[in-house]
Parts: structure tokens; sequence; C-alpha cells
């Protein structure tokens, strides 16, 4: 099956994201509409679009038989990780994995609960006042942190 390389280029500094995809209207249609909705998976894209919006376009390189090879080659040629928008080298990723890891994948901490009542408190990372859930007798509620009332 043929598959594009795409570039989302900023018109004003020439800067670059290289892509692959099998359906480059849809992906452009995604790319973008994340972009717009502030959600887009890579950071340093959404920072440049957040300040320009207007000078981003979406353009087709190549159509290829290798999509992983040439993405890659690509990237390395148009120093899309050094000077660009691409987060790294690797193409075999799906978009949402070549970033930073999300934080609601970190692996969960339980301690016990600093109120001395002996039940548990659930955390995301190793900051204790990030908690999912705790208790309800007062001290943590609802992912906030209050005083226990005397």
């Amino acid at each position: 099956m043929v598959t594009v390389i795409y570039q989302i280029i900023n018109t004003r500094n020439s800067k670059v994201y290289i892509g692959s995809s099998k359906d480059p209207v849809t992906r452009k249609r995604v790319h973008f509409s994340m972009l717009k909705s502030r959600k887009h998976p890579n950071y340093k894209l959404q920072h440049a679009y957040n300040a320009e919006p207007h000078n981003f376009e979406f353009e087709v390189l190549s159509n290829t038989q290798d999509r992983f090879v040439d993405e890659e080659s690509y990237i390395h040629l148009y120093r899309a990780v050094e000077d660009g928008y691409n987060l790294t080298f690797n193409a075999v990723l799906p978009p949402s994995r070549k970033g930073i890891p999300p934080t609601n994948k970190l692996p969960r901490v339980q301690r016990l609960c600093d109120c001395k009542c002996g039940g548990f408190v659930t955390f995301r990372s190793s900051n204790p006042k990030r908690f999912i859930h705790g208790h309800n007798g007062n001290r943590y509620v609802h992912g906030k942190y209050s005083k226990r009332p005397r």
C-alpha cells in the first residue's frame, strides 16, 4: 500500500515536522484540529502553533512503499529533530508515543494516610501532594489537600 511522507512547515522560519500516513487528508485534518484545540501531543509543534497559527502549512513530500525508513530519512535530511518540530528520529512509534509519556501512565504509589486512621492514599508520582484518591476522613477529599477539622 502506498504511503505519503508529509511535512507541516512553519512558513516564517522554515522549521518542519515530518510524518507519514496512509491517508494524508485525514491526517492533516487531525493534526490541525488538535493544534487548534491546543491538545497536540507534540509540545514543540503546539507551542509554535500557539504563537503564530496562520504560518503553518501541510505539504506532501513524496509517495513511498517503505514508510518508516523513508520517514526517518526525511527527518535526518530536514534536521527535523535538531532544527524542527519532531521529538525523535524514531518513525516506527505512533504519534502519541513519540514524545514524553503521559503522566497517567506512571506507576501508582500507596502510603498510609497522615491522620492515622489506617487508610491508604494513592499517588501517581512520588509527589505526596498529587494524589489520586484517599479515604473520606476530611483529610484528602477528591484530589484536594485540606486540614482535618478538630
